[in-house]
Parts: C-alpha cells; sequence; structure tokens
C-alpha cells in the first residue's frame, strides 16, 4: 500500500495512505497473525520484489490519498 507506515497500522490514516484502501486489514484473522500482517506492506516493496523476481501469487496496489484519484484530477492520479 503507498504510504503504508507498516506494523499492522489499523488506524484510520496516517499521512496521506488511508487503512480503508487496504481490505485485507479488515480480517481479524490478518491483523491478529503478525506473520499474515506482514504480508501489508510498502509499496516501494513491489520494486524490491519485481527486480528480485520474488513477486507473490497474488498482489494488489492500493495507492495513497492524492494518487487514488477521488480528490484530484486525472493528471494527478495517472503520475
Amino acid at each position: 500500500a503507498e504510504d503504508y507506515p507498516g506494523d499492522c497500522f489499523l488506524g484510520k490514516k496516517s499521512g496521506l495512505y488511508a487503512r480503508k484502501h487496504v481490505p485485507f486489514l479488515s480480517f481479524y484473522s490478518i491483523q491478529q497473525d503478525s506473520k499474515r500482517c506482514a504480508n501489508v506492506v510498502p509499496s516501494d516493496q513491489f520494486m524490491v520484489d519485481w527486480k528480485s523476481r520474488q513477486l507473490p501469487t497474488y498482489s494488489l496496489f492500493s495507492p495513497n490519498l492524492i494518487d487514488d484519484g477521488h480528490n484530484t484530477n486525472l493528471t494527478t492520479a495517472s503520475q
């Protein structure tokens, strides 16, 4: 998730990160299991995994509050 603060953060918002953009953290089975919760990572981890050819079988990229396009224009959201 873009701008995700890590450590299974369950607060509503942290900077440009919004918890509502990460549906996996809504499940108690993930919230209460540190190993599962560790699979929710900041967006910069994507490039690390990509370059090392270690992408997970399934991934979901969650944008931050600027890049989600809800409160900005298409030009901003597409950068």
